[in-house]
């Protein structure tokens, strides 16, 4: 134990281990983001088809309220 006590050397860093996680991290982040907004746009597409062709066909069944 007093020899930790006496060293004068600082320990490593693991500072850019750190920032390489929170840089990996925000990576993934962004990725799920821009996957999750086209799904929605193409759902939404997707939707929209179905009304035009359900006004198409007569039917109403899928009019918006």
């Amino acid at each position: 134990m007093p020899e930790i006590l006496l060293q004068t050397s600082l320990p490593p860093s693991n500072l850019p281990y750190l920032i390489a996680a929170f840089v990996v991290t925000g990576l993934v982040f962004l990725g799920y983001i821009f996957f999750i907004i086209r799904r929605r746009q193409e759902t939404e597409r997707e939707i929209n088809r179905l009304r035009q062709t359900a006004a198409d066909d007569g039917s109403g069944a899928l009019e918006q309220p």
